[in-house]
């Protein structure tokens, strides 16, 4: 914050780009792309119920983001996803991630029961369309320097494999506060048509404002009974920098056309 009381992402819209040599490909790659993918988004859910941290919103989070975009969603797990994804306008991925200091291209995003998409098999065979792929899960924008200024993870990953920009988790995040941050990001997009950097800060803004009374409000019609309960005893339930500050987007989205 500055003396004000102020954070950064109320003064500028921030979007990030992994390194110089990405920057340059990304630039050339984008001004190439003269169409649209041909094909509405996809929203991936995988809600981990059979393993020890489940997300109970995981499906609800997708399935909110497919109706504000006009797209579908994946429950099918790993097979056929990446023949699915490749002429999609957008990829929403609302699962667990994790990440491999020791091998960051075995970081991956876990798609299905015991069904792991890594960073290794996005950069070797997928090839992308999407002007934006969001990567809705904890620390996906965990990356590895190497070979100079050659960043490893999911990230590079997706942006190699053809997306516009990635929006990523920097540290473990919460199921609720990111299932609505979620919502109201793609909410702006769909309804203000502003690029993809401010719709975040607005998002980012409007959750951290957002009263415990509304934040129950908006979660009871996506939960089980009960969920709303967990949420921080306080007025502002997700005003803390921890709530929102972790996503951040990388690249610049192109989703003109849908």
């Amino acid at each position: 914050r500055d003396e004000n009381g102020r954070f950064l992402a109320d003064l500028t819209h921030l979007a990030y780009a992994p390194s110089g040599t990405l920057l340059l490909r990304h630039v050339l790659a984008a001004r190439a792309m003269k169409n649209p993918a041909p094909l509405p988004g996809l929203a991936v859910a995988y809600d981990g119920a059979d393993g020890e941290r489940p997300l109970p919103l995981a499906a609800a989070e997708a399935t909110a983001v497919a109706a504000l975009l006009g797209g579908t969603v994946w429950s099918g797990g790993e097979d056929g996803l990446r023949e699915t994804a490749v002429s999609r306008r957008w990829l929403h991925f609302a699962c667990h991630a994790w990440f491999n200091e020791a091998d960051p291209l075995a970081a991956y995003l876990e798609i299905g029961p015991g069904q792991h998409l890594t960073a290794a098999a996005v950069l070797e065979s997928w090839r992308l369309q999407a002007g934006l792929v969001t990567l809705s899960a904890c620390q996906t924008g965990i990356s590895q320097v190497v070979r100079g200024d050659e960043p490893l993870g999911l990230v590079r990953a997706f942006l190699a494999a053809g997306a516009g920009a990635v929006l990523v988790s920097l540290w473990p995040v919460e199921d609720a506060a990111t299932c609505l941050l979620m919502q109201r990001f793609y909410a702006v997009l769909a309804e203000d048509g502003v690029d993809a950097n401010v719709a975040l800060a607005r998002a980012q803004r409007w959750l951290r404002r957002l009263t415990a009374v509304a934040a129950a409000q908006a979660l009871a019609p996506l939960a089980e009974p009960g969920t709303a309960e967990i949420l921080p005893q306080t007025e502002f339930p997700f005003a803390h920098p921890r709530c929102w500050a972790g996503f951040v987007l990388v690249g610049q989205a192109r989703l003109s056309g849908g």
